[in-house]
């Protein structure tokens, strides 16, 4: 089996040294658990061990979306942070996530292709196919853009 990389060192660390800044105490007390115990948890010795249940907790009180960038590189993805909006979703914002799934369909076709070695007229086909989707899907991103720009020549 592969081996991938760990990812409760990673979140000690963003406890211990978050990027945004707030000291590890402040952190637990955010995430509602005993400084030491939170350590504990995410401790190399110890016999309690943190659920994956305060992976998404830890990234949102540090500011961090570092685990998600390790996890995602190690199964030979990307992470894309999509800009948060306010109220309802703005059209460019629904577009951006449209033009991220078409882009990241395509890499999954072009990757299953490759698997072998070599790409078959019908994989070709199908690469296509999905490549124009995702080239629409940015196209289209693009108008939407160029509509939602105000006071703009």
């Amino acid at each position: 089996m592969r081996e991938y990389p760990r990812i409760t060192p990673i979140l000690r660390q963003l406890v211990l040294s978050a990027p945004n800044g707030l000291p590890a105490k402040a952190v637990a007390g955010l995430l509602q658990r005993d400084y030491s115990t939170l350590l504990a948890e995410l401790g190399e010795r110890s016999g309690h061990k943190a659920g994956v249940e305060l992976l998404l907790p830890i990234m949102g009180v540090t500011g961090s979306d570092l685990p998600l960038d390790v996890m995602a590189e190690a199964r030979g993805g990307f992470f894309v942070r999509m800009p948060e909006t306010e109220g309802e979703e703005h059209a460019v914002h629904r577009q951006c996530m449209e033009a991220v799934r078409e882009f990241g369909e395509l890499m999954q076709t072009v990757a299953k292709a490759l698997e072998d070695g070599t790409i078959t007229q019908e994989e070709r086909r199908a690469i296509a196919e999905v490549g124009y989707r995702a080239t629409t899907g940015i196209l289209t991103l693009l108008r939407v853009v160029e509509a939602n720009t105000q006071g703009s020549p």
